[in-house]
């Protein structure tokens, strides 16, 4: 019996070798699948992967020298699930290749999409046509947006353009900022310089007013010395010793002269004053409480009243009045006529005061204002309350300053000197203060004289005349040194609160006679 023929085994590959543990490379599709080192040239369909030359020739040996083989370059597509399957056809429906063993009835994973499975060639042609449709679509899209980048191309020519116009402002305003700088540097220059100007004139005339002030008191000594002569001389002799020791008689005692006695200070009357007339009262207009008397610039006069909410009084020259609307709750106490017309009034109890006419403004929450006085731009306003003037801007009506914090209590009567001092009357301290313009206290008279001074006002001869609330009087002092020179009395009950002298020397005073309801009036001297 004969024998099995032996099984023949392959011939290994003489060049193979295993590969080295370093390498962890995918095989590429075109390296031989045998050796795994050299570039495959031919594949095997039977066997289904890629040799090289040296591989075909030492594996396809005896029986397997039959296999069919091609080029590298043209072997089949492989299924994807069976990875020694050539693939026959492309199923639609899943978008895969598919073999047969894919395609079986029953076990196969796309026998479900028999219909929907065509062959490779069907396949590519299908491809190709779809190909073609969405290179044409591209093409067409690409002209879209060739269009659209053209459009955009535009529109960032516009924006450059925009942003070079915006740089060329920049620059432009960035350029005017520095000239503006520069200017305003200049300006603000040349302000302290004007500043420091106006400060050397002002400390000038400062030095000026005060060698007026000297020369001033050194006359007003000079004067004082020449009425001490002057009564001296009008004294009679002094008798000799001897007479005096031997003693007179009875019958003859009339005959001898009296001794002179000595003149009050208070007495003492200057030229100007002693030939004053009696105070005429005038019968209108109807007051129950005036306040402060102040004088405008064209000689007529204002005057508030407390008791009558909102209401005060002009006279004029002629002797006649006019009632004035101040728009204001009560308890005037001050108004100031300015030379535009407009009109400033004090409120007492709203502690305002409020400018009306051409320019309208209020300032509140001042410490019971009393009396103002207007220099300049500059308000001078007495605060009863605060115990200080408060400085302000006549224009905007706004605070900038105050002063005599120190050495007033209850501020009443403002008025302005002849060299340019502030005058205040205090009717807590019973004393006149004298302030430069500048608001720095110089001095204070009429010590120990008053009761309760309120109304204050001073002449062209520097002589002050203060209205004393309590004292039922009105004394004239030297603003000088602060001498007496008269006593007024208005009545033996009228109380004087405001006081202002004309440009005529006349002296108006307001008054009210302390009854209840009040009663007032006012009365001139001259």
């Amino acid at each position: 019996m004969a024998s099995a023929p032996k099984e023949q085994s392959l011939p290994a590959c003489p060049a193979s070798k295993p590969p080295a543990p370093q390498e962890t490379q995918e095989e590429s599709e075109d390296q031989c699948a045998h050796c795994c080192e050299r570039a495959g040239t031919l594949y095997c369909r039977n066997c289904a992967i890629v040799f090289c030359i040296e591989c075909d020739a030492a594996v396809h040996v005896r029986g397997l020298r039959g296999h069919a083989r091609v080029p590298a370059s043209e072997r089949p597509f492989m299924c994807p699930v069976h990875n020694d399957e050539e693939a026959k056809g492309f199923c639609f429906q899943d978008e895969r290749l598919v073999c047969a063993s894919c395609l079986m009835v029953g076990t196969g994973e796309c026998a479900p999409h028999a219909e929907a499975t065509k062959p490779l060639s069907d396949a590519a042609a299908a491809f190709c046509e779809s190909f073609i449709s969405l290179e044409r679509e591209l093409k067409v899209k690409e002209e879209e947006m060739e269009g659209e980048l053209t459009a955009l191309r535009a529109l960032q020519a516009k924006i450059n353009e925009r942003v070079t116009n915006l740089n060329i402002s920049l620059s432009l305003a960035r350029e005017a900022q520095s000239k503006l700088a520069k200017a305003k540097a200049q300006s603000v220059k040349k302000i302290i310089q004007e500043a420091k100007s106006e400060k050397l004139a002002a400390t000038e005339a400062r030095d000026s007013v005060a060698a007026v002030f000297a020369e001033h008191t050194h006359l007003s000594s000079a004067l004082s010395d020449l009425h001490k002569k002057y009564e001296q001389q009008q004294q009679p002799p002094p008798q000799p010793s001897s007479a005096i020791a031997a003693p007179a008689p009875a019958a003859a005692a009339d005959n001898v002269a009296a001794p002179p006695k000595e003149v009050p200070a208070k007495e003492i009357k200057v030229p100007s004053l002693t030939a004053l007339p009696a105070p005429r009262v005038l019968p209108e207009p109807p007051l129950m409480w005036p306040t402060e008397v102040t004088l405008s610039h064209d000689g007529s006069l204002f005057v508030g009243d407390w008791w009558v909410g909102g209401h005060a009084w002009q006279l004029f020259l002629d002797g006649s009045h006019a009632p004035l609307a101040l728009t204001l709750d009560k308890a005037i106490t001050c108004v100031l006529a300015l030379e535009d017309g407009d009109l400033l009034a004090l409120s007492g109890t709203k502690n305002t005061c409020k400018r009306i006419g051409k320019i309208a403004w209020l300032q509140q929450n001042l410490g019971r204002p009393w009396a103002m006085v207007l220099r300049g731009d500059t308000l001078y306003v007495t605060e009863a309350h605060a115990g200080q003037v408060v400085c302000i801007n006549a224009e905007t009506g706004s605070v900038f300053g105050n002063f005599g914090k120190k050495t007033l209590r209850e501020p009443r009567g403002i008025a302005l000197g002849p060299v340019g001092d502030i005058v205040v009357a205090d009717s807590e301290t019973k004393s006149i203060h004298i302030f430069d313009p500048q608001g720095i206290a110089q001095r204070v008279i009429g010590e120990r004289l008053f009761v309760g001074p309120w109304g204050v006002c001073v002449d062209a001869m520097w002589r002050v005349y203060v209205a004393d609330f309590h004292a039922r009087k009105i004394y004239v002092l030297d603003g000088t040194t602060g001498a007496l020179l008269s006593t007024i009395v208005i009545g033996a009950t009228s109380q004087p609160r405001g006081v202002a002298v004309t440009p005529r020397g006349e002296l108006v005073v307001s008054f009210e006679d302390g009854a209840f309801p009040p009663k007032g009036g006012l009365a001139v001297i001259g």
